[in-house]
């Protein structure tokens, strides 16, 4: 499997390779189908197939019905981990907070990023 480009997340659906990619728009859709963010990340931790569903369609910009059988016949197993990097990924305007957390602070900021 190719690696995904800096702010996507690959995962393995029906032993193809599938990007998701952290847009404002999946973010909105994922919120409003969940009403809010947190419940999508529970949904996930929950093992919620409706949850992988949700958020996979939002981040392929494909529709439920698309997706909903490949996502089945893949098994949530292998799709917890990325998903839940996916959405700490959104909840962070789309960067990865593992990376952007190691980032130094801008010149001309003291060491909390405050200017």
């Amino acid at each position: 499997m190719v690696a995904a480009s800096p702010g996507e997340v690959d995962i393995t659906l029906d032993g193809k390779t599938v990007t998701l990619r952290p847009t404002l728009d999946a973010s909105m859709q994922i919120s409003a189908r969940f009403e809010g963010c947190l419940q999508a990340f529970m949904g996930i931790q929950k093992f919620d197939i409706n949850a992988y569903i949700g958020v996979i369609a939002a981040a392929t910009g494909k529709d439920v019905k698309d997706v909903r059988h490949v996502v089945f016949e893949t098994g949530m197993d292998s799709l917890n981990v990325p998903l839940l990097k996916y959405l700490r990924m959104l909840s962070n305007g789309g960067r990865d907070p593992d990376v952007t957390a190691t980032l130094p602070p801008p010149p001309g900021a003291d060491a909390t990023g405050n200017a």
